[in-house]
């Protein structure tokens, strides 16, 4: 074993491993509740977090505290994901799919979080189970061997380095958050409450209810709908590194599609040549559960039949398209329920959806303003995707004591990668 270093159980380094809740859940006024889908990519996120009612009855150890860190502990492609809490936004707990790992004070609790990514393999092979009902036990977490540094100063070294990148990637975080409320408030702003520039000396249309020069037409006279394909699994040679193939799980929090799970080969690409998207193709779940969810292509892409991808057939729509599609959830699972049990809205039911076409003008002022605003987004969203992988080179070395921390020198400069990184990216 290298030398500082020792071997533990988890159970010996932990105050309390267990699951969360049952919620009672209500619209407001309530605990937040982190569930699996805020669990990705070693980051919390509370875009899909839920309230429980305050009548639920919460023993205070389940409160999640800044330190602690999560894990996903039910099914198939989910069990094993970690992220630590780094943030919080209210008095928090966890549902009954995420298990709660707060460490003792011996062990440096930053550290503690990049310990257990570290090991998400490992953590994903306690899973027992039929495929669906995988589920990850306490008990088997508390009795598995981990390697960890002595000194709790090295491990404080350790956090330092590699948080620098995961700073860094919420502060663009925040940044895109911003840029985004932005350009929505400006599409509320002149879409939906008609206070564009100028409207003042606008007539209204009174059967309408539109301003003068708008008018009602279909999501077809706009864009071109075209239903996505998954080329056959039979060929291996179909699946590589060339073209993004995109799916519903891939559709998540953030607007560009810069970080998707699967890629197609150009072979496999070139098999469907009438599915390919460009860059900005809105893309849109129509599907199941996850109905409603959008996206932007961030280059050419294919993506699978649950996803319509809507061509704008001039670019000034494609905003605007993009935000009006953000609202569009509840109208889908109308469309596609027909008594079903799962929604699912054809391609020509979509290409039929009535959108409102505002003034040539309007819609021109309005991609000229955001459209500086969605390539920072992007910008920022392609540097966090390298930052993520600088940090994900450097994980498994600090983890396994590969590169000693406890130089000042080595830990001086492996702390300054990441802001070099960044400006390499710009």
């Amino acid at each position: 074993m290298i030398e500082g270093w020792k071997e533990v159980k988890l159970g010996e380094i932990t105050e309390m491993i267990k699951r969360g809740i049952a919620p009672k859940y209500v619209e407001d006024e309530g605990y937040i509740v982190i569930n699996q889908k805020c669990i990705r990519d070693g980051v919390l996120s509370f875009d899909d977090s839920r309230l429980t009612s305050i009548s639920k009855r919460v023993s205070e150890e389940k409160f999640i505290q800044i330190g602690d860190v999560l894990i996903n502990s039910t099914g198939t492609g989910t069990l094993g994901r970690t992220a630590p809490v780094r943030r919080l936004l209210g008095k928090t707990t966890v549902d009954t799919h995420v298990t709660i790992f707060r460490g003792k004070d011996s062990v440096h609790k930053l550290f503690l979080g990049y310990l257990l990514k570290y090991h998400e393999p490992l953590i994903t092979l306690l899973g027992k189970g039929a495929t669906n009902q995988i589920e990850l036990g306490s008990s088997d977490l508390k009795v598995s061997k981990v390697k960890i540094p002595k000194s709790k100063e090295t491990q404080r070294k350790i956090a330092s380095i590699l948080s620098a990148y995961d700073d860094l990637i919420e502060n663009n975080l925040k940044r895109i958050k911003l840029l985004e409320e932005q350009a929505q408030q400006t599409y509320e702003e002149w879409f939906v409450r008609f206070k564009f520039p100028g409207n003042e000396n606008v007539e209204v249309d009174e059967v309408s209810g539109l301003p003068e020069g708008w008018e009602v037409t279909e999501i077809q006279e706009l864009s071109s709908v075209i239903t996505g394909k998954t080329p056959t699994t039979s060929k291996s040679q179909y699946y590589g590194n060339d073209i993004p193939f995109i799916k519903t799980p891939d559709l998540h929090s953030s607007i560009y599609m810069t970080n998707v799970e699967q890629f197609l080969s150009l072979e496999g690409a070139n098999s469907q040549k009438n599915k390919f998207f460009e860059k900005n193709t809105i893309l849109l779940s129509c599907i199941g559960a996850r109905a409603g969810a959008v996206g932007l292509t961030s280059e050419i892409s294919q993506c699978n039949q649950q996803i319509n991808g809507m061509i704008c057939k001039d670019e000034v729509y494609i905003f605007y398209l993009y935000f009006f599609c953000r609202g569009l959830t509840p109208l889908l699972r109308a469309l596609g329920s027909n008594g079903a049990t799962m929604t699912n809205v054809s391609k020509g039911k979509l290409e039929k959806v009535n959108i409102v076409k505002p003034h040539l003008n309007i819609i021109t002022s309005f991609h000229s303003k955001v459209k500086n605003d969605f390539a920072v987004i992007l910008n920022l969203q392609n540097q966090n995707q390298h930052l993520k992988e600088a940090r994900d080179i450097l994980l498994p070395r600090l983890m396994s004591g590969m590169i000693d921390v406890d130089g000042l020198e080595v830990s001086e400069k492996l702390g300054m990668v990441a802001e070099e990184q960044a400006n390499h990216t710009q």
